[in-house]
């Protein structure tokens, strides 16, 4: 039986996309499975460094449980594949603002390995964001945040 991708699939980002840094579901919410690895696809064949859309990894802050320092970035080439743990520290998002010329996309598609959960694993059903520098003190970011992550609302609408 087919219970969704929820999070997965085809991932298109126009001119001047964004994506904060943040921690993957850990939970499905359908079949309670552990969602362990990522694996990323990249897509666009006429994609240019100039172009930033790059995959970034930061460092995970345990005191303040929020992304510390960017660690690694990885050009989003065509034909590249990206694969890694989701755990409560693999915070990743991109790293670099989008600046695309018209007609061209970041592309990528992204599939995830389920599991049956370990002892230790964690219980979020929802993407944990982060917001950016720039944007701690701006508060319609901070209650987008809350709202995205608020188990409540999320399964009001996935089941709709």
């Amino acid at each position: 039986m087919i219970h969704g991708l929820h999070g997965g699939g085809w991932h298109i980002h126009t001119k001047k996309g964004e994506l904060n840094p943040h921690l993957d579901y850990s939970i499905h919410p359908k079949t309670q499975l552990q969602r362990r690895i990522n694996l990323i696809i990249y897509l666009e064949d006429r994609y240019k460094t100039k172009y930033g859309g790059y995959l970034g990894f930061w460092e995970h802050d345990k005191s303040q449980k929020q992304p510390g320092k960017l660690i690694k970035e990885i050009y989003p080439k065509f034909n590249r594949a990206v694969i890694f743990d989701t755990s409560q520290n693999s915070w990743h998002g991109l790293s670099r603002k989008i600046q695309l010329p018209k007609s061209v996309y970041r592309k990528s598609i992204a599939v995830y390995y389920l599991c049956i959960p370990n002892k230790k694993h964690l219980t979020n059903t929802r993407a944990l964001f982060a917001p950016r520098k720039n944007q701690k003190n701006i508060k319609e970011i901070k209650d987008l945040i809350k709202t995205r992550s608020d188990k409540d609302v999320f399964y009001k609408a996935y089941k709709e």
